[in-house]
């Protein structure tokens, strides 16, 4: 009799299927195929088991697919997250439970463009990550080079991905090969899931990329067959569930990725992607003790919201427009605005003050504004820059990691290092 996660063969109507036993619901068998979807079909199927699940027998699954001298050699990092996830049937909720293994021989299309190795970091969802894990991370991709992978996949909850992504761009000052995070918004043992053509398509990718960097890989809309390949810094989730969710911000993507007609669509950004310069794999763990803060303004603020961050090592200011915020006294009811000017001015002597812009879309200049022109004078940093917040934080604690002094950090900022800087915004990048 069939169990759980045994790879399984059923003749019905004279049709042939393969895929994954995943239960038999009364009168009918549940079957993954290798395309990632569930099809239910009569368990009065005539049934041939093909490989049994050898966790059933507390081993690890089996690779099912052998190597190729031929292909690429890719290491998955697991590190958890909704792509490793299933759905409890005991509670309704997901639940961050699939192995390393389990993904790769799931999602069969992979095979076709290379050969793969897994390898467990964790399973945890994205939120909980730490800079600890970043260097964890980091780390591993170091000894996947040593070990000679011609790559790493890494799968990744969604929703802190693209902090992971961008700080890994910076803390590989120099990198040899090509690593691409990978996420899923649809647990992997759904129908609709997206993981499968996620990771196939950053197999694809991998499979002709002769270059290095960090990349994200993600579902370029609601359409089960393309993908696009971003650059791992001014990335956002710009949904909570779409699978199409990922936006390159003030840019295009670098290429988009159609396994199902099997090819790679480059655009004019993929030849501008060229900050590594493939020597040497040269890391800068970040210091797990900084204290970066986030303060959105907004209307009614008041000074306590300033001076929380009193003993903190660095602060992201996301300012309105296009880098404003209240520093001007103007009648009563804004006699307190100059404190948030003096306080700025005081701190900024001692930590790094970084303006960004909570538009999500567009630059900070505040040579326009007399307000943005006055908080130009002070010792910040962040003009005429387009780079996200998210991006912004893992930057700032990429400089502050290197021990350097104050006035190095900002300089340091202000220069384009991995592609966080664009010159010049393509209007069309706006919501594409």
């Amino acid at each position: 009799m069939a169990e759980f996660k045994d790879f399984i063969q059923i003749e019905n109507d004279g049709k042939l299927y393969e895929g994954i036993f995943i239960k038999q619901d009364g009168d009918f068998i549940v079957l993954k195929l290798s395309s990632g979807y569930n099809i239910s079909l009569p368990a009065s199927s005539k049934l041939e088991i093909i490989k049994k699940n050898s966790q059933n027998n507390s081993k690890e699954i089996e690779n099912l697919f052998s190597h190729s001298s031929d292909k690429k050699n890719i290491l998955i990092l697991h590190t958890g997250g909704t792509i490793a996830s299933k759905v409890d049937y005991a509670t309704g909720g997901v639940i961050s439970k699939i192995t390393p293994e389990e993904l790769l021989n799931m999602f069969s299309l992979m095979h076709k463009y290379c050969n793969f190795d897994t390898k467990l970091l964790a399973a945890m969802w994205s939120e909980d990550m730490r800079f600890d894990h970043y260097n964890l991370i980091a780390e591993e991709i170091k000894l996947a080079v040593e070990n000679h992978y011609d790559g790493v996949i890494i799968t990744h909850g969604t929703d802190t991905l693209h902090y992971t992504s961008a700080a890994l761009s910076f803390m590989f000052e120099d990198l040899t090969i090509p690593v691409v995070i990978v996420g899923a918004q649809r647990s992997s043992d759904r129908g609709s899931s997206d993981a499968y053509i996620n990771m196939a398509a950053a197999s694809k990718f991998l499979s002709t990329y002769d270059k290095s960097g960090i990349f994200i890989c993600m579902h370029k809309n609601e359409s089960d067959n393309i993908c696009h390949i971003l650059k791992g810094v001014n990335v956002r989730k710009m949904h909570t569930t779409f699978r199409g969710a990922f936006r390159q911000i003030n840019s295009i993507e670098l290429a988009s990725v159609n396994v199902i007609e099997d090819k790679i669509s480059k655009t004019y950004e993929f030849e501008k992607y060229n900050y590594y310069k493939k020597i040497e794999n040269k890391l800068i763990k970040l210091n797990s003790n900084l204290k970066i803060g986030i303060l959105y303004i907004h209307p009614n603020m008041h000074i306590d919201e300033f001076e929380m961050y009193n003993n903190f090592d660095a602060l992201i200011i996301c300012s309105v427009g296009i880098g404003n915020m209240p520093i001007n006294e103007i009648d009563n009811f804004t006699i307190n605005h100059n404190k948030f000017y003096d306080w700025i001015k005081n701190m900024s002597q001692k930590i790094p003050i970084i303006f960004t812009a909570q538009t999500i879309y567009g630059r900070i200049n505040q040579n326009v504004y007399s307000t943005g022109r006055k908080l130009s004078e002070l010792n910040i940093a962040g003009h005429l820059m387009d780079t996200t917040i998210e991006t912004a934080f893992c930057k700032i604690a990429y400089l502050l990691s290197k021990n350097i002094d104050l006035s190095q950090i900002l300089e340091l900022y202000n220069k384009n290092l991995k592609g966080e800087i664009d010159n010049h915004i393509n209007k069309d990048s706006f919501l594409r």
